[in-house]
């Protein structure tokens, strides 16, 4: 698994900022009513990043120990947790954004 690189993460931002836009647009012109976001929505993502990253600082300082190394089954999982939250960051921000 390579890194994810900055630029594919702000074009996949953009691309579903222009289709959310677009679709939106389209049900409106058509007669439609614009989708309605909650407070709740932001907030309860934001929690998520929060323990995203305090999961992350945690596995951080048990690599700086080779005694408190995890077991390579976790890391595999950890790795593909980050990668999906890499690219699912972008996604909702660009629904968001549309």
């Amino acid at each position: 698994m390579r890194p994810t690189r900055p630029g594919i993460l702000i074009a996949l931002l953009l691309a579903v900022a222009a289709v959310a836009w677009g679709t939106v647009e389209i049900v409106v012109n058509r007669g439609g009513t614009s989708p309605v976001i909650t407070w709740f929505a932001p907030i309860e993502l934001g929690l998520l990043g929060v323990v995203v990253v305090i999961i992350a600082l945690g596995l951080r300082s048990r690599l700086r120990r080779p005694e408190r190394r995890p077991h390579p089954l976790s890391m595999v999982r950890l790795a593909a947790l980050g990668k999906a939250s890499a690219h699912a960051g972008p996604v909702v921000g660009g629904l968001y954004l549309g």
